[in-house]
């Protein structure tokens, strides 16, 4: 008989290691994101489908010719059309909850972010905002690139914190400040 007790709180205990796996997986992709997606919303899928699903989760307002996601008073993304073709084209998120595989999120050191990478920084004249631009998170084409995913970066000092001028290109450089932490990430398409 202890034996048979010992049986079935093994088998519950490898049971319940599976569903608790399960579980983290789903969460985990349930808030990550990828270079052309925030959870389940992604790039070129279309608006109606990126309601729908979104709905089912969090609550989903109509704002400035697009949509807004939020659950519990917390905005967590939002996302609309960049194109004329009714496809999501443009989704920026704003919760720590969202996350890449190795952990950039909103709220993170930039010398966190970059830790053990080589990130270049960018600056976006029309915002007069500075950004992370890792690699892998840049789909390129034939031309430029298909989509990027930018981490826009802020800090309590009043100056730029990449050095622009040590770059041969005016508008990105390897070498920065890290003073700073990531305040935004849009993920959108080039053209």
């Amino acid at each position: 008989m202890e034996n048979q007790i010992k049986l079935i709180f093994i088998i519950l205990c490898v049971f319940l290691g599976f569903v608790l796996q399960s579980k983290a997986q789903k969460t985990d992709k349930e808030f990550l994101i990828t270079a052309t997606s925030v959870g389940n919303v992604a790039l070129g899928m279309s608006m109606q489908d990126a309601i729908r699903i979104s709905k089912q989760k969090y609550n989903v307002e109509e704002i400035e010719n697009g949509f807004l996601a939020s659950l519990e008073g917390e905005n967590l993304f939002y996302f609309s059309i960049k194109r004329q073709d009714d496809k999501v084209g443009f989704i920026e998120v704003y919760s720590p909850k969202f996350h890449t595989k190795d952990g950039m999120k909103i709220g993170l050191d930039i010398s966190e972010a970059i830790k053990g990478k080589n990130i270049r920084m960018g600056f976006d004249g029309l915002s007069g905002e500075e950004y992370l631009a890792p690699d892998e998170f840049q789909v390129p084409n034939e031309r430029f690139y298909e989509s990027l995913c930018l981490f826009y970066v802020s800090s309590n000092v009043d100056e730029l914190l990449g050095d622009y001028g040590s770059s041969d290109n005016e508008e990105s450089t390897y070498r920065y400040k890290t003073n700073g932490k990531i305040s935004k990430i849009l993920i959108y398409y080039w053209n």
